[in-house]
């Protein structure tokens, strides 16, 4: 508080206009202006709002605050203030004033960026990647909660990528891993039941991506393939690589073979004899010996015909007799 002495003169005039001069000494006091001075709860994350806190000193207490152009209030404090410079001022019981401003900060904002990469073979070959720049500090992530770095490797799915700074301040992405349809392998092989030279393998294929080529025992072929016996190995392989097998055991009998000969009738009697005998086929053979009928001509009269039956494979033998 400032006080200074002095005098104050008053002239007046009286009625027959003459000046009357007196002086009154005074003592003066000045007031000093409140001084201010305030502070702001940092902002962590970008958009979030700060409080700002004013304190006055040196003025009449019985103050009173506001924040730029706004009202006065009694309260010295001020919320939920954004990212900008502001102007306090305070007010004291003498209505004499103080200000100070403040400049309120804020980290950068974080930005993720992530990216997807579609699987190829309906397994864990899809990918993700993703980085994030801003925040504050070392920024660490998650996928779908659980810590993670990229690139991260991953089946078909979607998944949520979250960039976390120091500070807690976070960014999220969504990202989809979409996959080609299985390839399926159909595969069929008939098991003959009497001898072949040669059977058909016959395979296609559904799904996956593009066109499907097949290897049958790593050898490119289409389908149907001729077979012989033994064990086939069938791949399908689509565009992108993908691929399905299937095994099929082909088992083919083996070739009956008959031998046959005959022994001719002496005297004119039913004295004469056959033999035969067959190898190969499965199983037991059986036979039949038929007595063709007397206007059967094959081979200058023969009407013996031999034949060896096997479920569905006959073979025929013609034994030339001269009675």
């Amino acid at each position: 508080m400032r006080v200074g002495n002095g005098q104050i003169v008053i002239t007046s005039t009286g009625i027959n206009g003459c000046p009357s001069t007196s002086r009154v000494p005074v003592t003066v006091t000045v007031n000093q202006n409140p001084t201010v001075t305030a502070t702001n709860t940092p902002i962590l994350c970008n958009g979030n709002t700060s409080d700002i806190t004013a304190t006055a000193v040196n003025g009449t207490p019985g103050y009173q605050y506001k924040l730029n152009a706004g009202s006065y209030q009694p309260s010295n404090i001020f919320t939920n203030n954004l990212v900008g410079i502001y102007t306090v001022t305070v007010s004291d019981a003498n209505t004499c004033t103080g200000s100070t401003t403040l400049n309120i900060v804020e980290p950068t904002s974080i930005t993720l960026t992530a990216n997807a990469t579609d699987a190829l073979c309906n397994a864990a070959n899809g990918s993700l990647t993703f980085n994030a720049t801003g925040g504050t500090g070392i920024i660490s992530y998650t996928v779908n909660g659980n810590t993670q770095t990229s690139p991260f490797s991953t089946v078909a799915g979607t998944y949520t990528i979250v960039a976390t700074d120091v500070n807690g301040c976070t960014a999220s992405s969504i990202q989809t891993i979409n996959e080609p349809s299985t390839v399926v392998l159909t595969t069929s092989a008939t098991n003959p039941l009497c001898y072949l030279p040669d059977v058909s393998l016959t395979f296609s294929a559904t799904g996956g991506t593009g066109i499907i080529n097949y290897t049958v025992n790593g050898n490119s072929e289409v389908s149907p393939y001729a077979a012989v016996a033994g064990t086939y190995t069938i791949v399908a392989t689509d565009a992108n690589g993908c691929s399905a097998s299937d095994i099929q055991i082909i088992t083919i009998p083996s070739l009956i073979t008959l031998t046959a000969s005959s022994t001719d009738a002496l005297c004119n009697a039913a004295n004469g004899s056959l033999t035969f005998n067959a190898t190969g086929g499965t199983g037991l053979l059986s036979y039949t010996v038929k007595w063709l009928a007397s206007n059967f001509t094959f081979c200058n009269g023969s009407r013996y015909l031999y034949y060896c039956c096997h479920r569905c494979q006959w073979l025929y033998y013609f034994i030339y007799t001269n009675h």
